[in-house]
């Protein structure tokens, strides 16, 4: 038999190799010549055969030493062939002498079995050595191969299995590995609740595992989708899981996902992450369930909210209508007060003037003349009196001019207690406004300004009104100490705070449909603005459209012929005693005749064109029709006829708007007695001269 067949591929057992090794070598040893024609070629061919084999080979003898080793086996001990040769192996290899190699060596030999063994050399070699011993009759032969890079990756796979252990049964989460075989391989101390109905568990068929949680249809559906992850490697998370543990009879929710793994055996396997939520689903329905109590308390609030707010807002309303009705109350109450003065008192003290003026022409002895003039003093100071009281109750410069003079007459009277007020009115004049509008809007402004007397520490104030956008905008503007309006607004108001009389002035102006700004700081004074619309607003018109009568005015003196030798006086007044009084005043100087009376504006109209005296002695404050009105329409169609104004209140915007109409001058009633009669000739000789000069 050839080598070839004897050794070709390393097919034969390695005990054959072993023995034909030895036979050979004792062929060797002996010197015993070979068929050259027969066996050349096969003992050519051996080490050829035996240099391919990939393994290490080494033969020993009894007494140990190497009788044979290929270049591979000699590379893996660190030496040349040549010097293993003959070599004792102990004596080479001393640090082997007493470990687990000497006793696999000496063991095959002693007991004629063959030795698998793996061992670690150390230094020189320093590498693990996968051995197999084969013993013979001749010695020992040894076949071996390095396996130190098997032996790192075996212990990083241990390694790396151990931590997957570990992080495994420290997850904080269940956690359970499926292997390839499909049995359950690992359960962590999260995951054992889940399966406490599960015994035997670890290398139990999952299959049974999830039929025995979930019941067999649903156990083959999750069965399903572990196969896919171990077969595909493709992760899986469940959606929202609740279902019915069979096993428990109960529902319960998880949150799972599952991910194929390399197990230690180097098989793959599959690992599942899960959470039982069934706590917190149960809580979230009732957090859900909660909600939708909350919902319904929220949308039943917001009804009742919203539902409280119309009625505060309409209460809100009703207030706001009644704070403005109170004010306004007052404010009429305040008119009605001094047009009493007026109409009544004022009257009686302008009636015993006027009877004290008649008795000193009369002639008196000295002590009753010096008791009438005393009496005089005193009627004129209680006139006086009247005149401030009903100034300061309902001033009538502003119903019967408007509120630009009402703010010009209230600049004159805060002059008085040391406050310079600079109006400007700019265009507004012609501007009328609704009388409830115009006194709220004059009272806020008042208190504005008695405001900036007691705290704002300044000398003057700016009151400015202005028209455009359909709005009228008065600004009242000080240069003064200021304060601060964060400040303020953390105060609690009192009746008698200045804050409550600003918020005061903030409802009067939102029930006007406007409303009131304010800005100030401390050191850089105070501006407050006052707007409100203009819709109903009326353009005031003193000078009234002339009329014509139906007769010509040459037919009316024809018809009217005047008395030369008398000056026909018409008396316009509402209260009957005064004209009384007037009456008698005038009817003492022989020059004069009292040809009619009239009690109001249209009245004196009427009477003018029917009695054409030379004289009108016209009152201001009267009904349907004032004075100024009336002397407008009586000049505009008789501007020859002379208008003399009496009024309790003259002087400043009664006496310009009495001229502004047409009328020569304005008396106070307390004065006729002694100035009537003197006002009279005075402005007829004027006319006499202007008229003879042109």
């Amino acid at each position: 038999m050839n080598y070839i067949e004897r050794f070709g591929g390393f097919r034969m057992a390695k005990t054959s190799l072993h023995q034909t090794l030895l036979a050979e070598n004792r062929e060797l040893r002996k010197g015993e010549s070979l068929d050259v024609t027969a066996e050349s070629s096969e003992h050519q061919k051996l080490p050829s055969v035996l240099s391919s084999i990939t393994d290490g080979l080494l033969v020993l003898d009894k007494d140990w030493r190497y009788t044979y080793c290929n270049e591979q086996g000699a590379r893996m001990i660190g030496m040349r062939v040549e010097q293993l040769l003959g070599q004792c192996v102990w004596d080479l290899f001393p640090h082997t002498v007493g470990t687990n190699c000497e006793a696999c060596y000496r063991g095959a030999v002693e007991s004629g079995q063959p030795v698998h063994f793996e061992e670690f050399y150390p230094e020189p070699l320093n590498l693990w050595l996968e051995c197999n011993c084969y013993p013979s009759n001749e010695g020992l032969s040894v076949y071996f191969r390095d396996v130190t890079q098997g032996k790192r990756v075996d212990a990083a796979l241990q390694q790396n299995a151990a931590l997957f252990t570990t992080l495994i049964e420290q997850a904080p989460m269940g956690v359970y590995v499926v292997d390839g075989q499909f049995r359950l391989h690992q359960v962590n101390t999260g995951a054992m609740p889940t399966f406490e109905t599960v015994r035997p568990l670890i290398g139990r068929d999952f299959n049974e595992v999830l039929e025995i949680l979930w019941g067999p249809e649903l156990g083959r559906q999750c069965a399903t989708i572990f196969r896919h992850t171990l077969e595909t490697g493709e992760r899986y998370k469940s959606p929202p899981f609740v279902e019915r543990r069979q096993d428990l009879g109960e529902e319960q929710a998880y949150e799972w996902e599952t991910q194929r793994v390399m197990l230690s055996d180097g098989q793959h396997g599959v690992v599942c992450y899960f959470h039982e939520v069934t706590a917190r689903k149960r809580a979230e329905e009732r957090l859900r369930a909660s909600e939708e109590r909350f919902r319904a308390l929220a949308d039943q609030l917001e009804y009742l909210v919203k539902e409280r707010t119309e009625e505060l807002v309409q209460s809100q309303d009703r207030l706001r209508a009644l704070a403005t009705e109170l004010n306004l109350t007052e404010l009429r109450e305040r008119k009605r007060l001094a047009d009493e003065l007026h109409d009544y008192l004022a009257q009686l003290l302008v009636l015993c003037r006027l009877n004290l003026g008649q008795m000193k022409r009369i002639g008196l002895p000295p002590k009753a003349e010096e008791k009438v003039r005393e009496t005089e003093e005193v009627l004129s100071k209680a006139l006086h009196y009247s005149r401030t009281l009903m100034a300061e109750l309902s001033p009538p410069v502003l119903h019967e001019h408007g509120l630009p003079a009402g703010l010009r007459w209230l600049g004159e009277q805060m002059a008085r207690r040391g406050l310079t007020v600079r109006v400007d009115a700019g265009g507004i004049a012609d501007v009328r406004l609704p009388d409830d509008s115009a006194v709220l809007l004059f009272q806020s402004v008042r208190e504005l300004l008695l405001n900036a007397l007691k705290y704002a520490e300044c000398n003057e104030v700016a009151v400015r009104m202005e028209q455009g956008d359909g709005q009228l905008r008065i600004e009242i503007c000080d240069d003064g100490v200021g304060f601060d309006l964060v400040a303020a607004d953390s105060y609690s108001p009192t009746a008698m705070s200045s804050k409550f009389g600003l918020f005061s002035i903030r409802e009067r102006m939102t029930a006007l449909g406007g409303w009131f700004d304010l800005k100030s700081s401390p050191g850089e004074g105070t501006t407050a603005a006052l707007v409100m619309p203009l819709e109903r607003a009326e353009v005031n018109v003193p000078n009234a459209e002339p009329f014509r009568g139906v007769g010509s005015r040459s037919d009316d003196s024809a018809r009217h012929q005047q008395d030369t030798k008398q000056i026909r006086v018409l008396l316009v007044d509402d209260h009957a005693m005064v004209r009384q009084g007037l009456k008698s005043v005038l009817d003492s100087y022989a020059d004069i005749r009292v040809v009619g009376e009239a009690w109001d504006g249209k009245d004196a109209i009427a009477a003018a064109e029917r009695l054409r005296p030379v004289i009108v002695v016209m009152d201001i404050n009267m009904p349907k029709m004032n004075g100024i009105e009336a002397t407008a329409h009586i000049k505009a169609r008789y501007p020859e006829i002379i208008v003399i104004g009496i009024s309790v209140q003259a002087g400043g915007a009664n006496e310009e708007a009495m001229k502004k109409a047409g009328a020569s001058m304005l008396l106070t009633k307390e004065a006729v007695v002694d100035e009537l009669y003197r006002a009279i000739r005075e402005t007829l000789d004027l006319k006499g001269k202007e008229s003879a000069e042109s």
